[in-house]
């Protein structure tokens, strides 16, 4: 197991530089002036986002980029490793949603399951997304400091914590007026210094229940980067990376396309301060690779589909800079061995979840899925709707009148194929119930 790295600040109010005027481009290389171009070192980031507990390959549309079969733990960490092995001086990060709206897998065991193997791939670090607060703040702190959780005995055994740290510089607690974890991250490695600071939208109050954010202010996502750029910078980071759970969209195109590209994270670049050198971005699943500002500005898809890769050249010394930089988002194919360590974990947790698992919650006559009407509607929509209202109609539970299903929420179909068959033609069995296939929010 590796030990964390000891570099913590609480958020201050420090400002830093604005970077003023826009372009937009598609992604590529990035090139800066070269002060001593014999002392520099040739840094390389992967970074995952959405993952969403994802262990096993995700099925349907949600297991492929374009028509390319995608994702799975056991091929990802085959591609990371892979990559890894190009160059030495590698680190591994997410930016948000390693775990939240997970399949059953994951979700049985708290989503542990996912830290097991994100730990195992060699992850160095993690940004918080908003699906980090499911639970609520204690529980994210269970997650990445260990431990059982309160009145409740462990599923497996006593659970140690995440090996790797966890970082939300814009997430305070109100009551002391700290940020809940640290807020930013950094590594010396081959002579740089290199710095993160993760945060998560500030709109994550209203895409998660209040139970989840209790006690919690969610600052500005501009002000919380070029406050934390400025404290990085003053510590000696010669490369400042902001790993953020906010995010674009764009028309369909290739994961390395910034076709059409609109969203809040546009704004948000083009306020901070001049000194980021790149955006790992998440939350809105899509597979992009832009350069806005100058500054290279990527996003993985969802599901472990895709790992981008950023590669940047920076210079040694207290005032060295990154010279260059060039990022490509990669498609976790299924075409590679999987990592048998990996499968090793996975086996492991649908063992103990077998019993669960296979319990039949009910039963359905057709398919229910995830294809629009002319109306918008959706089947499996309406029967979350339909079962929403039914359960809250109630005036003891509410006196529901009116029930909605956000279409992004629901992740997965139920189809009758796959479960049919003989005596059990039409089962519904726990995991195609899991909170991945009914998230209330993306």
């Amino acid at each position: 197991m590796r030990s964390r790295h000891p570099a913590i600040a609480a958020f201050v109010g420090l400002s830093a530089a604005m970077f003023v005027g826009t372009t937009l481009s598609s992604g590529g290389a990035v090139q800066a002036e070269v002060l001593d171009p014999t002392n520099t070192a040739n840094i390389q980031i992967l970074s995952i986002n959405d993952l969403h507990g994802n262990l096993e390959p995700p099925a349907g549309s949600s297991g492929r980029v374009g028509t390319v079969n995608a994702g799975g733990a056991e091929y990802l960490a085959t591609h990371v490793r892979a990559l890894k092995q190009t160059n030495k001086n590698t680190l591994i990060v997410s930016a948000g949603d390693l775990i939240g709206a997970s399949p059953l897998l994951s979700a049985l065991f708290d989503d542990e399951p996912t830290i097991d193997v994100v730990s195992a791939m060699g992850m160095d670090m993690a940004g918080v997304g908003n699906h980090e607060f499911d639970r609520g703040a204690a529980e994210l702190k269970r997650i990445d400091k260990g431990g059982c959780k309160p009145n409740v005995r462990c599923q497996n055994e006593i659970w140690q914590g995440s090996p790797f740290p966890y970082i939300a510089a814009n997430v305070i607690d109100q009551k002391t007026g700290q940020t809940i974890l640290p807020p930013w991250y950094y590594r010396d490695i081959d002579g740089v210094r290199v710095g993160f600071i993760g945060l998560t939208l500030k709109d994550t109050p209203t895409i998660v229940t209040p139970s989840g954010v209790a006690g919690l202010q969610f600052k500005d996502e501009v002000e919380t980067i070029n406050a934390n750029a400025a404290i990085l910078r003053q510590r000696g980071a010669n490369a400042i990376i902001v790993v953020i759970h906010q995010g674009g969209r764009g028309a369909a195109g290739t994961p390395n396309d910034c076709k059409d590209f609109s969203g809040p994270i546009i704004d948000i670049v083009k306020k901070t301060s001049s000194i980021i050198d790149a955006y790992l971005t998440a939350h809105t699943h899509e597979g992009y690779n832009c350069i806005i500002d100058g500054k290279p500005v990527m996003q993985g898809a969802s599901f472990g589909r895709l790992v981008t890769k950023l590669d940047m050249v920076v210079q040694r010394g207290r005032d060295g800079r990154v010279v260059s930089s060039k990022a490509t988002n990669v498609i976790v194919t299924r075409d590679v061995p999987k990592a048998a360590d990996i499968t090793a974990i996975i086996e492991k947790y649908k063992r103990l979840s077998a019993p669960k698992a296979n319990r039949v919650v009910g039963s359905i006559a057709a398919t229910f899925d995830r294809k629009e009407s002319v109306s918008g509607e959706t089947s499996l929509g309406d029967l979350i709707a339909d079962s929403q209202l039914a359960a809250t109609k109630d005036a003891a539970l509410g006196g529901a009148q009116l029930a909605l299903m956000n279409p992004g929420g629901i992740r997965t179909d139920l189809v009758y194929e796959q479960i049919s068959g003989g005596e059990n033609a039409g089962q519904v069995t726990t995991p195609k119930l899991s909170p991945c296939s009914l998230s209330a929010t993306t």
